[in-house]
């Protein structure tokens, strides 16, 4: 099976990962990584529709919500502790996604025909202006 094949068929399945791995790439290397593989992926039509979908279906107010829901510990000193030392702030864990999906939308936008998906083209603009705004 080749990358392109694969693409097609599991299109979705990856999409659902990136999204549910995004608390994860909050390191800049992390980040490059990711947005360079999805500028290779949305040269795939299936992939590109996938991903469009997906983040025109996130706000800014679902990422803030996933965030404060993984960002949650026992009350304890030791899970607080620990909470400090491994994640910042949720509000700038937000931010850090929020730019992620914020590059993931441009990347998106660029590869869309504007005149063959004018809808598509506004809801990811309309998504970009939420990120923006976290």
């Amino acid at each position: 099976m080749c990358c392109a094949d694969f693409l097609e068929v599991h299109a979705v399945s990856l999409v659902q990962l990136m999204l549910h791995t995004l608390p994860i790439y909050q390191d800049s290397a992390s980040q490059r990584a990711v947005l360079a593989t999805v500028k290779q992926a949305v040269t795939n039509g299936t992939f590109l529709k996938t991903l469009a979908g997906a983040i025109v279906k996130l706000d800014a107010d679902s990422v803030s919500r996933q965030v404060n829901k993984i960002l949650r510990w026992p009350k304890s000193s030791a899970g607080a502790l620990c909470q400090s030392l491994l994640f910042p702030a949720p509000d700038i864990v937000c931010m850090q996604e929020c730019f992620v999906l914020l590059c993931w939308t441009a990347v998106v936008l660029r590869q869309l025909q504007v005149s063959c998906a004018k809808k598509a083209v506004i809801k990811l603009v309309e998504c970009q202006v939420q990120f923006c705004l976290v």
